[in-house]
């Protein structure tokens, strides 16, 4: 005479199923979720958070300083390789387009990173514009960065409009376009040149 299944046993084989089919959906669901928002940031459109770190220079700077004028903030760390061509270009861009009368500024946040090193890689590179450092990762995690590099632009009312995830060799011009840098110098397509101004 056959046996039949306990009730426990079909509860179980039930349960794995039905946790089975719930997991593969949230996988599927992670798996678009970052396929699509890769290369986006999720505060854009939402007020930036304010911060308060301190820069290689002793002072400690926050995102108040900045009010009035647009603010391109960029996530970054030494030990990440991904950030070493994003801040090659983007310190280029900087010096090349960034004037007295400017109506934009650049910080750079470095996260999880330690001083010596935030320091050896702005001087090797030669990086102009301010580095802070974040090494509890308060700031990154306040803005919802997930991976570095990533940039943000602030307006002059404090409200993130633009954000990009990564980096690209069109970076510098798309940042250019959300600053107002209607005359890009010092850039060639496809990349950084070697600083020459156009």
């Amino acid at each position: 005479m056959p046996t039949r299944p306990w009730p426990a046993a079909a509860l179980a084989i039930v349960a794995v199923a039905a946790f089975t089919v719930w997991i593969t959906w949230r996988a599927k669901a992670l798996e678009l979720d970052l396929g699509v928002n890769s290369t986006k940031l999720a505060l854009i459109g939402k007020q930036a958070p304010d911060f308060h770190l301190p820069a290689l220079d002793g002072r400690t700077v926050s995102l108040s300083d900045y009010h009035g004028k647009k603010l391109a903030v960029v996530f970054w760390a030494s030990w990440n390789n991904g950030s070493h061509p994003a801040m090659a270009s983007l310190g280029l861009f900087y010096r090349n387009n960034r004037t007295a009368d400017a109506n934009f500024d650049m910080v750079a946040i470095s996260v999880g990173d330690d001083r010596k090193a935030v320091q050896d890689f702005v001087t090797q590179n030669k990086v102009t514009f301010p580095a802070l450092l974040d090494g509890s990762e308060a700031t990154a995690k306040a803005f919802q960065v997930r991976t570095i590099p990533a940039v943000a632009v602030i307006d002059a009312n404090g409200k993130v409009t633009w954000g990009f995830v990564g980096f690209t060799q069109r970076l510098t011009f798309d940042l250019a376009r959300e600053l107002g840098v209607t005359n890009l110098r010092g850039m060639e397509f496809g990349g950084p040149n070697d600083g020459r101004r156009n």
